[in-house]
């Protein structure tokens, strides 16, 4: 089974890193939960974690053509390993399919590090990088176009669950 292997490059000129000729740039928890914590503020303005969701399955759909795999499996496979490499967590999709299911995010950058930043659960589930890169990825696997699969956070890790799940329809 096809594995995920980045091609990583630094660029000391340019101060600049890569991924399989993707710009990439790598933050902490302190940034990334700001973030997410400034979306979640302007919600009565901005939806900002459907922006960020959207965001999400862009680069996963991006990354993604850069890969070997051929079927659907293999590139889940490769996109779980590319979730894991990133530093976002670990990813199953062993309960979803090209019809919808469910995916879990049993370690999650954005759901662990909400409780150690904040010491308190988050009132809403926040991973919405997790979401869109979910949609991304099943839509590279089953050859379907961005905005294909509508995934929704069931449950969170920021509120207390043990995992987080995201439940997937066809879009």
């Amino acid at each position: 089974m096809a594995e995920y292997s980045p091609k990583v490059e630094f660029d000391a000129d340019k101060n600049k890193i890569t991924m399989d000729g993707e710009w990439v740039v790598l933050h902490c928890q302190h940034y990334n939960l700001g973030f997410v914590q400034m979306v979640l503020d302007a919600a009565e303005y901005l939806d900002g974690g459907k922006l960020m969701s959207d965001s999400a399955e862009v680069v996963a759909l991006k990354q993604l053509e850069n890969q070997p795999g051929g079927s659907p499996e293999e590139v889940l496979n490769i996109a779980a390993g590319m979730f894991t490499k990133l530093g976002f967590g670990s990813i199953d999709f062993s309960g979803v399919d090209e019809s919808g299911g469910e995916v879990k995010v049993p370690h999650s950058h954005i759901g662990n590090g909400w409780g150690v930043k904040y010491d308190k659960p988050s009132k809403q589930p926040v991973d919405f990088l997790a979401r869109g890169f979910i949609a991304g990825a099943l839509a590279k696997a089953y050859g379907k176009p961005k905005g294909a699969y509508k995934v929704t956070q069931q449950s969170c890790i920021a509120q207390g669950a043990p995992a987080s799940t995201f439940k997937v329809e066809v879009g």
